[in-house]
């Protein structure tokens, strides 16, 4: 407590100070963040474009499938995502939208077909752990939300189709007048989603459509920033969605009325001061889930509701040109009231302090080091402190090595520890620890070529591993004791210059790892096994022509091996997929329009992400935006 009254004391003290500096000049003044993925010199960074017009229809789990090494584990196309990064569970990563973690309190994770990239303009996926950052789950990776600021006043709009009675509008907004930047989004979609699908649990194989599949889905976001002072600005976000959806059956069953309603809004405000090298800033939230769950066949008619308030307060302060010192203190509090749950409300009050150093320790900028510290309180009770150290060296222009060691924890979910029946009350934290080390390699020819290189080997324990597992007549959580996740990544970029006009675009992502049970008392025969629904091999790769305004693209993504039963005794196959786009932009004075086509599943192959839920043959998509700027 007194050191929680020592530090808003002295940011009071700090910003009083401050205030009598300021002078009668409108400055610019720009706060670096320790917690950005890009101030973190250990760990690699993917930047995934949301606002290219070939993604704007999909959703965070069609988009990382194909352009990441994250393994999305999903239903059927629009139901139930969940990400998995470098072997870890759908609850180990965490999805951070303006400093904000929005893992679920009750589950633990973040449905990605509820993220639709219309919202969004880039995705950032930073691999490795991020706990002393971010908190409870941020073990396998993080993935970063990013919208960027309005610089003119302009309109786009977009409208997109596609196959099963695909249709998608949006509309955006923005203008920045005095000083006041507004951006507003709006999308509407739906779909029938009677796809065509081989029914491979029948012994002819018959073609099948998927029934009772049908979305509906409409959301929108609010931004808003302006300077409150001459050092000062504020900034706040609305975001607000509301679904609906059909829960198609599985395989063996034939028949399905299940739909689910999901509705979610979330808001953040942001306030920062700047003055001489130091800065305060003070950021507030509030989330709130609702997920209605009917089912009149089997009679179950559920209704979930989770609030989330969220306060924090940071000072830093720069210290030189090469030394930044930050401070900060945040509090989450989590309500949820489930069918599951019983009659009682469920709480959860989670306090944490945090630091950081970030450093570069020479001249030249070789060398630049981040120490992290982050101390989290779960229900008053004190977690394993999380420190961390990334580094980065730079051998030359070309060639940077990179490392990091971090201590990992998750807290259990309120499902976890309540939900009935199953719940386990007496589940501890997860807690462990991350290594990992990698070479950047960066060579450039400024005349024909352009080629980036990452490689990476990581490393990740965990103790206390909470794994869902079914028991005689119900799943239940345990601590399974120690499971362990090592691999390593290949990331690949090149561009090479034809000419003015014609130029090619390769990516390649690649991750392998294996991750099994090293220690189980409960379940002596599961030890040595690998973990359920987690691929050993997982890749995607793009190879593009562009001519001009033009781009032609082939689109290539492989899953292996997963097996779906804790003893390892039965698995779904690995499998191919690609898929071919088309893009073409055309630009008259200042306004500009984008056309696009794409055919996915070229092959037609039959595959599952998860047993018994058939995904789709070939299908296709195409959409038309339009921008104008005044």
């Amino acid at each position: 407590m007194r050191i929680v009254l020592g530090l808003i004391v002295f940011l009071s003290q700090a910003t009083a100070f401050g205030q009598l500096v300021i002078n009668d000049t409108l400055r610019t003044f720009t706060i670096i963040e320790n917690r950005s993925p890009e101030q973190n010199p250990g760990l690699n960074q993917i930047h995934i474009s949301a606002a290219n017009a070939v993604n704007k229809p999909y959703s965070l789990a069609e988009i990382l499938s194909r352009a990441s090494p994250a393994f999305v584990k999903q239903y059927s196309p629009g139901t139930l995502a969940s990400p998995s990064l470098r072997g870890s569970g759908s609850a180990h990563t965490a999805l951070v939208w303006n400093g904000i973690n929005l893992q679920s309190s009750m589950n633990g994770q973040m449905d990605l077909s509820l993220v639709p990239s219309v919202l969004f303009d880039e995705f950032i996926v930073q691999e490795g752990a991020g706990a002393a950052s971010w908190g409870s789950g941020a073990i396998g990776g993080t993935i970063f939300l990013n919208s960027h600021e309005s610089q003119a006043t302009g309109v786009r709009i977009s409208h997109n189709s596609g196959s099963w009675g695909f249709r998608q509008e949006s509309a955006d907004f923005s203008f920045k007048v005095n000083g006041v930047q507004s951006r507003t989004r709006v999308y509407h979609s739906d779909a029938i989603n009677n796809f065509k699908f081989i029914d491979v649990s029948h012994p002819n194989h018959p073609i099948d459509y998927q029934v009772n599949a049908a979305q509906n889905a409409f959301g929108w976001m609010q931004d808003l920033k302006f300077n409150t002072s001459k050092n000062s600005v504020f900034s706040a976000s609305i975001w607000g969605q509301k679904s609906l959806r059909h829960i198609p059956p599985i395989l063996t069953v034939p028949h399905s009325v299940a739909h689910q309603s999901d509705e979610s809004l979330r808001a953040t405000a942001r306030w920062a001061y700047h003055w001489d090298r130091s800065s305060v800033k003070i950021r507030t939230a509030y989330l709130e889930e609702s997920i209605t769950y009917n089912d009149s066949f089997l009679d179950v008619h559920s209704q979930n509701k989770s609030k989330s308030y969220v306060g924090e307060i940071t000072w830093s302060r720069e210290w030189g040109s090469r030394h930044n010192f930050e401070l900060g203190h945040i509090y989450t509090l989590n309500r949820a009231k489930a069918f599951a749950y019983g009659e009682h409300q469920k709480e959860q009050n989670r306090p944490a302090f945090f630091t950081s150093l970030r450093s570069n320790w020479f001249a030249n900028g070789k060398t630049e080091t981040l120490l992290s510290f982050r101390q989290e309180f779960f229900d008053g009770n004190a977690v394993n402190p999380l420190p961390s150290i990334s580094v980065s060296y730079s051998l030359n222009k070309v060639v940077k090595l990179r490392a990091q060691a971090s201590a990992t924890f998750r807290i259990p979910t309120l499902n976890d520890l309540y939900w009935i029946p199953g719940g386990n009350p007496n589940l501890k934290p997860e807690s462990g620890s991350s290594y990992e080390g990698g070479v950047d390699i960066h060579a450039v020819n400024k005349k024909y070529l352009n080629t980036d290189v990452s490689i990476s080997y990581f490393s990740t324990k965990v103790e206390n591993w909470i794994l869902w597992v079914p028991t005689a007549t119900f799943w239940s959580p345990l601590n399974v004791n120690t499971v362990q996740s090592r691999g390593g990544e290949l990331n690949f970029k090149s561009i090479a210059s034809v000419s003015k006009e014609l130029s090619l675009e390769f990516t390649s992502h690649w991750q392998v790892v294996n991750s099994i049970i090293l220690n189980n008392e409960m379940h002596p025969e599961s030890v040595g096994k690998r973990l359920i629904y987690v691929p050993d091999v997982n890749s995607n790769s793009n190879l593009s022509v562009l001519y001009g305004t033009f781009s032609l693209s082939l689109i290539h993504s492989y899953s292996g091996l997963r097996y779906v039963t804790t003893d390892n005794s039965d698995f779904l196959p690995a499998f191919n997929l690609f898929h071919i786009s088309m893009a073409k932009e055309l630009s008259i004075s200042e306004h500009h329009a984008r056309a696009f086509f794409q055919l996915n599943n070229i092959s037609n192959t039959t595959y599952h992400v998860v047993v018994r839920r058939p995904m789709p043959l070939r299908s296709w998509m195409a959409g038309i935006s339009f921008e104008f700027k005044t």
